[in-house]
């Protein structure tokens, strides 16, 4: 029996309402899934001992989920899948796409330019913020896989954020930043696991079949973030083609 550690911030369920559909096919495979709000999961470390869990003062805390008092020893799980946490800015990424018409890209008609140097310099400077302490590097390879958030329902192409961008620059920004994020992964033993193609449309956004029905729970607004089960079990697919090809 191998057992996986699905860990990570919200974009957990997904995950976790696609492994309760499959999972049965998988009956060599054990997964259990420890996600949370994305504020509380900033807040995580991982311990010495390979615990991982809330700092002991929000954990002793009565305005903290019972369920997530306690730590997970993560030296009992076979494989670890880090989900969501280690991720992107989407402020800075946005800005690169629709503020900047950037050398090679499509043309936005944005009066600023900027270098392919000064863009890829941007690049490493969002890398670098999204890249976890070291605790987390240079595990045995092959035992610690990470996937970022998803690429945004490709209905928020319609909010006039983003209306000044060549909607085709979307792709060629994201697809760049994935592979400085995939590089300095790589290097401390970190594996990606990619968001399928499949779920992606021609301008790199997810397909709006992929996205969940709920709306955001603060204000009722159409919630282009998170994404359904039919998603998480195309990311179940990714990776268990990853990690155990």
């Amino acid at each position: 029996m191998t057992r996986v550690a699905v860990i990570g911030t919200s974009h957990v369920a997904a995950l976790k309402l696609a492994w309760d559909e499959i999972g049965g096919r998988y009956p060599h495979i054990e997964a259990e899934h420890f996600g949370m709000n994305r504020a509380r999961f900033l807040k995580t470390s991982l311990r010495p001992d390979m615990t991982f869990g809330l700092p002991d003062d929000m954990r002793s805390d009565d305005a903290t989920p019972r369920r997530l008092r306690g730590l997970v020893d993560l030296s009992t799980f076979d494989v670890v899948w880090h989900v969501g946490g280690w991720t992107f800015l989407q402020k800075p990424m946005l800005e690169l796409c629709v503020d900047f018409n950037i050398d090679g890209f499509e043309t936005s008609g944005h009066a600023h330019c900027m270098s392919q140097a000064t863009f890829h310099a941007c690049l490493d400077a969002i890398t670098t913020k999204a890249m976890p302490d070291t605790a987390w590097h240079n595990w045995t390879p092959g035992r610690l896989f990470f996937s970022t958030v998803p690429r945004r329902n490709e209905i928020a192409r319609q909010d006039a954020l983003y209306h000044t961008g060549e909607p085709h620059s979307f792709k060629r920004v994201w697809d760049t930043a994935d592979k400085h994020l995939n590089a300095r992964m790589s290097a401390v033993a970190i594996q990606r696991v990619p968001q399928p193609d499949c779920t992606l449309d021609a301008y790199g956004f997810t397909k709006q079949k992929f996205g969940t029905e709920k709306p955001v729970s603060t204000d009722g607004s159409v919630d282009t973030a998170h994404m359904n089960t039919a998603f998480g079990v195309c990311m179940w697919d990714s990776f268990l083609s990853h990690a155990f090809h």
